[in-house]
């Protein structure tokens, strides 16, 4: 015999008068919208289906029980019924709560009494009607808002989010991009070079397109130090040489003779003729960072020479001055074959 398939579980059982459904179904769709699972007679019942034990499935596995109060849902034998079975789940002890709505005119005084003692959302007016959405969103998924006010916590870069190594947490590990991006944001605030160097460390990561964008975006605005970090992170990652190599020809204009040949030809066939440039820029950020970059990314796979040892411990020394522990993440970022 198969196994039985899991049931499905909602997050909001919906009760209503049918008399209201024009206000239910739009108050429904504008909860799916906001990733709300609801159990909806509309939406839910199919022909052929008994009510009694599809509607007592649904509030069984549904973890919050809406009822809307108006004049006719009050008056309605259904209503009352799937109202006494939620209310008595809830009362045994089950994982449901039941939240009362008004509208149509409904005054406390006329509900039930077991309900007077809840808080009641009261969808009438059209400033009720968006903070009783917002109130059971925030009731049926907390996390959402625990996630909304980290993320603006993080973008502020106040309070404990003031700190880089906080800030670098979030912005390195984890696979949410919205979370990087926010702790980037937050990094963007923050003076000195430990924060920049955090910003080249997720430029060095190359997976996760939205934040790679915010962290080059974010060094193009750092100023010398992110130059510096862009062109020590040329040569990692191929998604960024063209980018990287316009920014550098408006920061020196010589560059834009071989920018415009490597735009015309195909990817990576010039590629040496722009290390070369690179590496002869009088821009220290431009030439220092491109040295490294080709040493620990490329290597002499790179199609032209090397700097010698002189010159590459030149590069490095002022790149650590200047962004002290750039070395060290570089390092981890190279291929292992080097």
């Amino acid at each position: 015999m198969p196994a039985a398939s899991a049931k499905k579980t909602y997050d909001l059982f919906v009760s209503y008068s049918q008399s209201d459904r024009p206000l239910v179904t739009k108050f429904a769709e504008d909860l799916r919208a906001r990733k709300v699972s609801l159990w909806y007679d509309r939406w839910e019942m199919r022909p052929g289906d008994t009510l009694r034990e599809r509607i007592s499935d649904g509030i069984a596995q549904a973890r919050t029980f809406m009822v809307l109060l108006t004049p006719a849902s009050l008056a309605s034998d259904w209503v009352n019924y799937e109202l006494n079975v939620g209310m008595l789940r809830e009362i045994e002890g089950a994982k449901l709560r039941v939240v009362p709505v008004l509208a149509g005119g409904v005054d406390v005084r006329e509900i039930p009494v077991d309900l007077r003692t809840k808080y009641c959302l009261d969808i009438s007016s059209s400033e009720g009607y968006s903070a009783a959405l917002e109130q059971l969103v925030e009731l049926i998924h907390p996390e959402r808002r625990e996630r909304q006010e980290l993320l603006r916590a993080l973008r502020a870069g106040a309070g404990q989010f003031r700190y880089v190594p906080v800030l670098r947490e979030y912005a390195l590990t984890g696979h949410d991009q919205t979370v990087q991006v926010a702790a980037l944001r937050g990094l963007e605030k923050q003076d000195g070079a430990d924060a920049t160097l955090v910003v080249i460390e997720r430029m060095l990561n190359t997976w996760g397109l939205q934040a790679l964008n915010a962290a080059y975006k974010i060094l193009v605005r750092r100023g010398s130090d992110g130059i510096l970090g862009l062109a020590a992170t040329y040569f990692h990652d191929s998604r960024y040489f063209h980018e990287k190599l316009d920014l550098f020809a408006e920061i020196e204009p010589g560059l834009a003779g071989v920018r415009d040949d490597y735009w015309a030809t195909p990817f990576n066939w010039h590629l040496p003729k722009v290390a070369e440039a690179l590496f002869e820029a009088s821009d220290p950020d431009i030439r220092m960072g491109s040295l490294i970059s080709a040493h620990h990314h490329f290597g002499e796979g790179l199609g032209t020479p090397m700097p010698g040892q002189a010159q590459l411990g030149l590069a490095e020394s002022y790149a650590e001055v200047r962004i002290p522990g750039l070395l060290s993440v570089l390092e981890r970022s190279a291929p292992r074959s080097l």
